[in-house]
């Protein structure tokens, strides 16, 4: 492995989180999303934990909806995984809601639609979600994004690729002091993690909208984040062009090219003169007509696609990163289970 400088922000982790229920689709889905949510707010139990999880990093409750009562004023009426039930647009369903000062911005979880599908919504603070009944989220189609769609709205993407029931399934999240997450879902024995969200803020840039929503979820070849996804489709990473007038529908993570072969697409493993693993830092770009712009770098991500997803970097024993998918992700402590 080609030596890593160290990570740039202080991370702290829980994983090995058993589900809840893994009976039927819909208990894995409330499980995963639950945990999600849980992660969030920091009062997720069980697992293993290392770090300390700093206060800045946890999000507040801004309100939600059990399907039955909508609250905007500060209420969690998600208290169990069973309080997650779902509908199609203007329908009854469940959702949450909760900010993040520090980062500076609001989350939104929506059940809409049926089967494997949610809606993660984010916006800034300073422009707001508004709204929230039984039958609709908060929403500010006007600065919002979501998770693995250029659409705002009612749009839901699939979210759990893995439902093959009656098995070990696990979460696992990792966060910075600031409220930036990496949250991924596993299945003992299966290998690979299968649904990967994060939300990240670059570095190195004057963009003042440079935060993403980056992930997907599949269950083929080195599972998720796959940098066919998270590097090659606009929807592995997703956000507001620079003047935030509209979110951004081309560009995304770079990936490294020589003349007219990608390094990573010619099954190259180890450098020919180290010896070692290569790895690339995350770049964002835009490449959206009249919105063109470089987004600056994604801090602590690296991508490796040759690598034994799962592997501790530099050791189990002093683990400060993983392997995730085609990614080297921060996750100081914990060994996931797969």
């Amino acid at each position: 492995m080609a030596s890593l400088p160290a990570v740039s922000k202080t991370y702290s982790s829980r994983g090995n989180v058993p589900f809840a229920a893994n009976g039927s689709t819909l208990q894995l889905m409330q499980s995963a999303v639950f945990a999600l949510i849980q992660f969030l707010k920091n009062t997720a139990s069980g697992g293993t934990t290392s770090g300390t999880r700093n206060a800045n990093s946890v999000w507040t409750v801004k309100g939600s909806c059990d399907g039955t009562t909508a609250n905007t004023s500060g209420s969690d009426l998600i208290a169990a995984h069973t309080n997650l039930l779902w509908g199609n647009a203007g329908a009854a369903r469940s959702w949450w809601w909760a900010e993040n000062t520090t980062l500076g911005y609001q989350i939104v979880i929506d059940c809409l639609n049926g089967a494997q599908n949610i809606v993660i919504a984010v916006a800034p603070i300073a422009a707001p979600f508004t709204g929230g009944t039984t039958t609709a989220r908060p929403t500010n189609t006007a600065a919002e994004f979501l998770w693995n769609t250029t659409s705002t709205g009612d749009s839901s993407v699939q979210f759990l690729a893995d439902v093959v029931t009656g098995n070990s399934n696990y979460t696992h999240f990792a966060c910075a002091e600031d409220g930036q997450f990496f949250f991924l879902v596993s299945r003992s024995g299966f290998g690979v993690f299968t649904t990967f969200v994060a939300l990240q803020k670059t570095t190195g840039t004057s963009d003042t909208r440079n935060v993403f929503l980056l992930g997907h979820s599949q269950t083929s070849s080195r599972g998720a984040p796959a940098i066919s996804t998270v590097g090659a489709s606009v929807l592995g990473c997703v956000g507001r062009n620079p003047n935030g007038v509209a979110v951004s529908t081309a560009g995304g993570v770079d990936r490294v090219y020589a003349g007219a072969s990608e390094y990573y697409g010619t099954g190259i493993l180890t450098d020919a003169v180290s010896g070692k693993y290569n790895v690339v830092a995350c770049s964002v770009w835009s490449t959206t007509a009249g919105q063109a712009a470089y987004r600056g770098i994604l801090p602590d991500l690296y991508a490796v696609p040759s690598v034994t997803v799962g592997s501790s970097i530099p050791s189990a024993a002093a683990q400060t990163r993983l392997v995730a998918g085609d990614f080297i992700i921060p996750f100081p402590g914990v060994v996931p289970i797969l």
